[in-house]
């Protein structure tokens, strides 16, 4: 019964030990908590790395799309003005008087040839 006579002392140290060992585990869990922040943080900035990579990317696709919309318009009024011109040569072809011979026909042509488009 001398035991029960310091049961302050004992009720004491088994609540400090309880105490100490809710530390231990709170402190273990703070530096798994530490460790997966750091973590993250490495992981962000590297995911932030990427981002700005595409972004330039991107911007830099966007340069090179509004400069094959410009060739593009480009190529477009080209080939409607060689059309343009194209009709007009055959409609003259078609509405000048050659003569009946071979030889005439293939001087036409010879002469033709020679016209550079307006």
């Amino acid at each position: 019964m001398a035991i029960l006579a310091y049961w302050k002392e004992i009720l004491g140290g088994v609540i400090i030990t309880a105490l100490g060992a809710a530390l231990v585990v709170l402190h273990i869990q703070l530096s798994s908590a530490d460790h997966a922040l750091a973590s993250c943080r490495a992981k962000s900035i590297v995911m932030g790395s990427a981002i700005r990579a595409q972004n330039s990317s991107i911007h830099s696709l966007h340069a090179k799309e509004a400069a094959l919309k410009k060739a593009l318009a480009r190529a477009e009024h080209q080939a409607r003005r060689i059309a343009v011109v194209t009709v007009t040569r055959i409609e003259k072809v078609k509405a000048t008087p050659i003569g009946p011979s071979c030889k005439d026909a293939m001087g036409f042509l010879r002469k033709e040839a020679k016209v550079i488009p307006p």
